[in-house]
């Protein structure tokens, strides 16, 4: 190749590479890709991951051991029997432009979540409630009934305020720019590709931000993520792939954080429509499930969960649901076999499309073929898909996961509400939703665990939807990563984390 044709090569490959971003000073693996960046409609772990890198709120759950600290509220008080919260606000507040964060802010971002044309899947959190904002730093929310878990609530960025230039936006689009109010604000989205999040200099704890500059990855492969961790392309990825954790734990990498997670693998049954509003059907699929083999087929060490609310909460002993009870499962679906004139329905699996689902839903499958005799069809869609269809009942049985929102019982039972935006499966039950407001309002902890366990009882009585495995935080970390705290609800305190030289 002549001189002049090499350089010219040469200077195109320079051009080309400069077009990608300079490295930030702190790169993590994200996982798929968002499905928003409005905090008031996140619903994946990812979104809500970027969700609190870029909004703060009233409050902020200690990522060392989920205690309640104060965020953009200096302090709180009750009053009313915990009808009335009173919260103070930091003085001198701003957004990541510069212009002034008030309560009244805060109100008109509650006031927004309430409302029904936003579709927030939080709005019960406040659907009853009553704001005010006597001052610039006072925020006033009345509720008609006790309300003594409020403040917990407040530390999900469902919550957070909201930047007047989102408020105002037309439903599902962002402002450019984006304000926020958290230690990072957006510089630049890139589609499939990242998030590019620059340090705000207007954030309370701002000075103690070590990280210039944050870039969240967006990264569907699990195994992508592993191999760019592995070369230090990114300090942190939130899942390992399956097929690497028997190796990883067998030499003891001390780069993979494993404990225990507030949440649980399960199946949604869409209620409203054939053939799962059949309870014999849900029933067998409840009782006839081995979970301990599933469990042993694609755990990968999460256990097969005993119930819908995981063990690992504190404080809670829930009721133990059926698993492989063959003979009342077979006597169930003898009952809807009759029922449709000799045969059974084919079921329809609809899950997010990645390498560890598929292997789930296959390994679901073949265990109802081989003890039940069930026919199943496999569909899965990428994850910005998935949601609105679940959301949109339209389905037949889906592949969930929740985490909880903040520590508490509540946080994973509130979601199967009548009318609940997670409910995403069309099950009401009135004694269960007595049961849940009793929960949600006593201010006796004994009272408010009783009431939610036998919450539990009716949706496993009415086989309301089948648990199966209990999730286990299985995450790579550098030891470069400085800042890092474990906790079993993966929060990340994004104002503390720096990538550290190599020694």
């Amino acid at each position: 190749m002549r001189p002049r044709c090499l350089l010219a090569l040469l200077l195109l490959f320079l051009a080309a590479a400069s077009c990608g971003p300079p490295r930030a000073a702190l790169t993590v693996a994200n996982g798929p890709d968002l499905d928003t960046l409005d905090p008031q409609l996140a619903r994946s772990s990812a979104a809500q991951r970027a969700s609190r890198a870029l909004f703060a709120g009233l409050t902020r759950l200690d990522p060392q051991d989920l205690g309640l600290l104060p965020d953009l509220a200096l302090s709180w008080t009750a009053e009313d029997m915990a009808r009335l919260w009173r919260f103070q606000l930091r003085p001198d507040l701003r957004w990541s432009d510069g212009q002034a964060l008030t309560a009244q802010d805060v109100v008109a971002s509650w006031q927004r979540l309430q409302d029904p044309a936003t579709a927030a899947p939080y709005a019960s959190w406040v659907a009853e409630a009553r704001f005010a904002a006597p001052s610039p730093t006072e925020v006033h929310i009345r509720f008609p009934e006790p309300q003594p878990l409020f403040p917990l609530l407040c530390s999900h960025p469902a919550l957070a305020p909201v930047p007047p230039a989102l408020r105002d936006s037309p439903q599902g689009t962002l402002p450019k720019p984006l304000p926020s109010s958290g230690p990072f604000y957006l510089l630049e989205r890139r589609l499939r590709d990242r998030l590019r999040l620059l340090r705000n200099p207007h954030y309370w704890r701002s000075e103690e931000v070590p990280s210039k500059s944050l870039d969240l990855l967006t990264i569907d492969s699990d195994i992508t993520a592993m191999n760019l961790f592995l070369t230090d392309g990114v300090a942190f990825t939130p899942k390992t792939p399956d097929l690497a954790l028997p190796r990883l734990v067998e030499q003891q990498d001390a780069r993979l954080h494993q404990s225990a997670e507030l949440g649980t693998v399960f199946l949604r049954f869409q209620q409203r429509d054939a053939p799962f509003d059949d309870f014999d059907l849900r029933r067998a699929l409840v009782w006839g499930t081995d979970r301990e083999a599933l469990a042993t087929l694609v755990g990968h060490g999460r256990p097969a969960a005993t119930g819908f609310v995981p063990t690992s909460m504190p404080a809670w002993t829930g009721p133990s649901w059926p698993s492989s009870e063959l003979e009342q499962a077979r006597a169930a679906l003898e009952r809807v076999r009759q029922r449709n004139q000799g045969a059974l329905p084919r079921i329809e699996l609809l899950y997010p499309s990645t390498a560890g689902n598929r292997l789930m839903v296959e390994a679901l499958a073949a265990l109802w073929k081989k003890d039940l005799g069930l026919e199943v069809r496999l569909m899965n869609v990428e994850a910005r898909t998935f949601y609105p269809a679940q959301s949109a009942l339209e389905y037949q049985v889906s592949l969930s996961s929740w985490v909880a929102d903040y520590p508490h019982a509540l946080s994973f039972l509130d979601i199967f509400r009548s009318h609940d935006a997670n409910n995403r499966s069309g099950f009401a039950d009135a004694r269960y939703d007595e049961l849940l407001a009793l929960a949600a309002s006593t201010l006796d902890e004994q009272e408010r665990q009783q009431a939610l366990q036998q919450a539990e009882e009716i949706l496993r009585d009415q086989a309301a939807l089948l648990p199966l495995l209990e999730q286990r935080r299985q995450e790579l970390v550098s030891p470069r990563l400085g800042g890092w705290q474990d906790n079993a609800l993966g929060i990340i305190d994004w104002a503390a984390l720096e990538w550290r030289e190599a020694p």
